[in-house]
């Protein structure tokens, strides 16, 4: 039988962002350029005894990070002024980085709470005005209960 496993393509792929974490209602980020994760990973702690002539590893805690680069257009733009009032405000967002749209069940990626840490603004003479943001995981509560990072994968649509 042929194997039918699709290579994600990042123009296919989808970022999206909620005001909400109970009940968001998703907004993709179309202008987004370059989505990447360069930080999912965890600490080590390295144990060495005289018990044992190995290093062992142990973990720690775990961290995400998200940037993205977005392509700056004259006018209303409702996704830019609400990453604009993350970073000016501190306003927690609700990020999905997915493999696919949000309401297609099998669609997989991460969700977490995040907030702008910086935009640097990019104005070369020939190139296209782009804000290069960096989203950090924001710690909240969601009826008392600490939000976490989650592997996130749409079911029942």
């Amino acid at each position: 039988m042929a194997d039918t496993a699709v290579t994600a393509i990042g123009k296919n792929l989808k970022l999206y962002y909620s005001e909400d974490y109970g009940t968001p209602v998703w907004v993709e980020i179309e202008k987004a350029i370059n989505v990447n994760l360069p930080d999912i990973s965890k600490s080590i702690n390295k144990i060495m005894t005289r018990e044992s002539g190995w290093q062992f590893a142990v973990p720690g805690n775990k961290a995400i990070q998200l940037t993205f680069g977005y392509l700056y257009e004259k006018g209303t733009d409702t996704v830019l002024d609400d990453l604009y009032d993350s970073f000016l405000n501190d306003t927690v967002l609700t990020f999905a980085v997915m493999d696919g749209a949000i309401a297609t069940s099998g669609s997989v990626g991460w969700l977490f709470p995040g907030v702008v840490s910086a935009m640097p603004e990019t104005q070369e003479l020939e190139n296209n005005v782009t804000i290069e943001f960096t989203i950090e995981l924001a710690r909240i509560r969601e009826a008392g209960d600490l939000v976490e990072p989650e592997r996130y994968e749409v079911t029942g649509s």
